[in-house]
């Protein structure tokens, strides 16, 4: 773990370069320049913890108390100074930040495909379900929201430690590679009643408002699914859809992909 600079005071002063720094993490720029992402609040880094991650660093406020000895090597600030870095308006007092995991190039299956999921809070929410259902990876495109940005790792419930998410740059391309395997949720497609899951199935999640783009839809092979309801709704919300979507795979006999 790295040490920050922190000048001998009354109350704890950090330098105003690591200020700068940790604050500018806030951003997808610098999240992605440095490689580094800011996990926020006991639960969450306790589960990080659990799962063997060594935070780069780990802060805490001045007034912020904690019997837990995984923590005693936080180096503690301001309120004042901890509330600048922090994304929250309330903040805990304790946060760590880590290095964005690197994976193999080569994909593991099944997945989650999101492409241009806007909400942080339904990435995040996805890929916890993953992590429940043991879904190994997600893959995110270039317009998804950012899925180490603070509101994904707080829905997320520390499952990006269990969960394998990549940023793919090449989405579209590399979703093409493999169109056989996708299941693209969609209005048009199998009732989730008739439809049949090969064991590497890829699950296409689209656009909030606008679904799953046309140069998906329009690629051979694919196969696109849809969950029937009873009521009056429009549609569901995409994290909901993909926790029925990760269910019915889990309870659905395999076919040959």
């Amino acid at each position: 773990m790295h040490k920050l600079y922190i000048f001998a005071a009354s109350t704890p002063v950090i330098s105003k370069a690591n200020l700068r720094f940790f604050t500018s993490l806030q951003e997808r720029w610098s999240r992605q320049e440095s490689g580094l992402f800011v996990v926020e609040g006991l639960k969450a880094l306790t589960e990080a913890v659990r799962e063997q991650q060594t935070p780069e660093y780990l802060i805490q406020s001045s007034s912020f108390k904690t019997t837990s000895p995984l923590f005693e090597e936080a180096e503690i600030i301001s309120d004042s100074d901890f509330k600048r870095i922090s994304s929250l308006k309330s903040p805990e007092g304790i946060l760590g930040i880590f290095k964005i995991p690197l994976y193999p190039e080569e994909l593991s299956f099944p997945a989650f495909a999101l492409e241009n999921i806007q909400d942080p809070g339904n990435v995040g929410t996805i890929i916890r379900i993953a992590d429940w259902f043991g879904i190994p990876e997600v893959w995110c495109s270039l317009d998804t929201a950012d899925p180490w940005q603070p509101k994904v790792v707080r829905s997320s419930m520390g499952s990006q430690f269990r969960v394998k998410v990549r940023v793919l740059e090449n989405f579209s391309q590399q979703l093409s590679e493999h169109a056989s395997k996708l299941q693209i949720a969609h209005m048009e497609g199998t009732s989730l009643h008739e439809a049949r899951f090969a064991p590497d199935t890829i699950f296409v999640l689209g656009n909030e408002g606008g679904g799953v783009s046309e140069a998906l839809l329009q690629l051979p092979a694919v196969q696109k699914v849809f969950i029937p309801g009873k009521g009056e709704a429009e549609s569901l919300n995409v994290g909901v859809a993909a926790g029925i979507l990760a269910w019915s795979f889990e309870n659905t006999p395999k076919t040959e992909s």
